[in-house]
């Protein structure tokens, strides 16, 4: 159950998330839609993950994380993600970017962004933002694929 007076330490859980995924590839805490927002009150930094394996190796995975006391993070957030996404991709025309969304609320993307910006919702802390972020990126598909190779050539 969503609980509106719940604090969230935004700062903490995108440090502790990095830290977790640090195994699975190159990690970065930059503030990439800050940057794209001077006016922007938050101050709170993304993860920027390139997995070094899986489906989506090699590729530049931007998650921007926002807090809310709402249930539903406000759409207001969606719509600047998704500009933020562009404008990113924009002046990487280059380089493939994959940008993720998440919250501690429900994060509500229609479908037709759902391209560009991927849903990581109700997120309760580092962990598991970690463990959604890796099923989004592939490097936890991969990480189980070549376990169970692993345990078949042992036999």
């Amino acid at each position: 159950m969503f609980q509106s007076d719940t604090v969230v330490d935004e700062q903490q859980i995108i440090n502790e998330a990095a830290g977790m995924l640090s195994k699975f590839g190159e990690v970065k805490i930059e503030s990439i839609t800050d940057n794209l927002n001077p006016h922007s009150a938050s101050r709170v930094p993304d993860l920027v993950f390139i997995p070094e394996s899986g489906p989506n190796k090699d590729i530049v995975h931007i998650i921007e994380f926002k807090p809310t006391t709402s249930e539903i993070l406000p759409s207001v957030m969606v719509f600047n993600a998704l500009q933020y996404k562009r404008r990113i991709q924009d002046a990487n025309p280059d380089v493939k970017v994959r940008y993720a969304l998440s919250s501690n609320g429900r994060v509500i993307v229609d479908e037709a962004e759902e391209g560009e910006v991927t849903p990581l919702a109700t997120v309760q802390d580092a962990e598991d933002l970690a463990e959604k972020i890796a099923e989004w990126s592939g490097v936890k598909e991969a990480k189980e694929a070549s376990a169970t190779a692993n345990a078949k050539t042992e036999v």
